[in-house]
């Protein structure tokens, strides 16, 4: 727009310190372009230039460009993978839907199951948090990878059983939501590690 100036980061980046000057002790400092909060504004701008400029110079090839860089990609990209294929959706977005196909329908009950699983998760959660040193991360992402697949494998079985079943049990359902809270357990067991 014609009668909008500049921006001040725009005229440093092109060289023109005096104009972005004037802008800054216009706008900021009426008019007094000795004013030190007006330099120290022009100091910033144009230390965060150079360093994006700095920056720039890298490429995102770099993630990739070493074994190392290379082996710790994969490592992160696991990660992100399988915490969210490992079955958790199923507890965080559609636990209303799968205890109403196990049989739990009452929602006093869904309303305390829920409640109870993220009570107990915070409580693993806490409790973990002081053995991370002493067990070590490669551990407990391996007890919580293992774990949450043996749970969820039984949780598996258990919801089949109850689907087949002409009359289910409610021992099923019983089984099914310990296997939820043992699923959790394993599950909030490695979630502390990010925060640590």
């Amino acid at each position: 727009m014609w009668w909008i100036p500049e921006s001040p980061r725009w005229l440093l980046n092109k060289d023109q310190d005096e104009k972005a000057m004037q802008i800054l002790s216009y706008y900021h400092a009426e008019n007094n372009p000795q004013d030190e909060f007006v330099h120290l504004e022009f100091t910033e701008i144009r230390t965060a230039i150079a360093l994006d400029k700095e920056a720039a110079k890298n490429s995102w090839l770099d993630l990739v460009r070493t074994k190392g860089n290379r082996k710790r990609m994969a490592v992160i990209t696991a990660i992100g993978f399988f915490s969210q294929w490992s079955g958790n959706g199923l507890i965080s977005y559609y636990l209303y839907q799968v205890m109403n196909n196990v049989g739990i329908k009452s929602a006093s009950t869904q309303l305390g199951i829920n409640g109870g699983l993220k009570s107990w998760g915070l409580f693993v959660n806490i409790f973990m948090s002081f053995f991370v040193d002493r067990i070590g991360r490669r551990p407990i992402y391996l007890i919580s990878t293992i774990g949450t697949l043996f749970a969820f494998t039984i949780w598996t079985i258990i919801s089949a059983r109850y689907a087949v079943e002409p009359e289910p049990s409610r021992g099923l359902g019983i089984g099914f939501v310990i296997m939820i809270f043992v699923y959790g357990s394993f599950y909030d067991f490695k979630s502390v590690l990010p925060f640590i």
